[in-house]
């Protein structure tokens, strides 16, 4: 068995296989981001492409050690392809694997793996934007790459984990391409912030980080339901991943009218 780059003229053939094959719009869709961003490799077996791997390159770093991938291996690989996921993935050599509860294609091989069950994520759907109504108490400013330096002990306040940006080059990184939004009370002291991340196709998701003097007073909710109402009115579908210990984050998610979807489940790779 050998990875090889796969090549985008046939990264489309591959997808299209994989949603036949799964039968359902995965939630949320990643490939179009994965295409754009992820690495991906072409699995071949005895000379003959059998399947592939993709996984998002963000992900792909030391200090975490997991990767996000979708993987399909095509019907004539069925029987090894167990096998064939293993070696890739010894070949990878990730700390650790995500998969979606969603996927009833991939999910169900990586429970046959016998891959060591770390933590389970919650995945929320928000499919109608939630009641918002203005505060003159409060101001909501869309910020710019210039606004890093002042930002950036708010987005440092919380781990990456939850949204947080550490370091000023990649919160101007993210400032420059996403939508970002502040929160000011009166006398000017930014109290939260939010930003949108495209996940794919029409799904969108939105991060609230609350600085810790103003926690637990509603104002990471108002800006929130700020942000989503502005995003879905241009016909988007709201992604939120939560981390499992996060009960704040499940609470304020659940109370703007979020499903429940699926779960990102963190498997240990140390059994492979």
């Amino acid at each position: 068995m050998e990875l090889k780059i796969l090549e985008n003229k046939n990264f489309e053939t591959w997808r299209k296989q994989y949603l036949d094959h799964l039968g359902i719009a995965v939630i949320p869709d990643f490939h179009e981001a994965l295409c754009q961003m992820g690495q991906a490799y072409e699995v071949v077996e005895a000379g003959r492409a059998c399947g592939y791997i993709v996984y998002a390159k963000e992900t792909w770093k030391a200090e975490w050690g997991s990767i996000i991938p979708e993987f399909y291996f095509s019907v004539n690989s069925v029987r090894t392809c167990k096998q064939l996921l293993g070696e890739v993935f010894r070949k990878l050599r990730p700390a650790s694997i995500v998969g979606r509860t969603d996927d009833r294609a991939g999910f169900p091989l990586l429970m046959d793996l016998r891959l060591r069950n770390q933590v389970a994520s919650p995945l929320y759907v928000l499919e109608k934007a939630p009641h918002w109504l203005e505060n003159c108490d409060y101001s909501i400013i869309e910020s710019t790459p210039d606004d890093a330096q002042r930002l950036l002990p708010l987005y440092a306040s919380v781990s990456p984990e939850d949204g947080g940006i550490p370091d000023e080059t990649s919160l101007v990184k993210s400032l420059a391409a996403w939508r970002h939004y502040r929160l000011i009370v009166s006398g000017g002291e930014i109290a939260a912030a939010a930003y949108a991340v495209p996940q794919g196709g029409r799904h969108i998701s939105v991060v609230p980080i609350v600085a810790p003097k103003f926690r637990g007073q509603g104002m990471g909710r108002y800006l929130m339901a700020f942000a989503l109402n502005r995003e879905m009115n241009e016909n988007k579908i709201c992604v939120i991943t939560v981390n499992a210990d996060n009960e704040a984050g499940k609470s304020l998610v659940e109370s703007l009218g979020a499903r429940l979807a699926s779960y990102f489940v963190h498997f240990s790779v140390d059994a492979i």
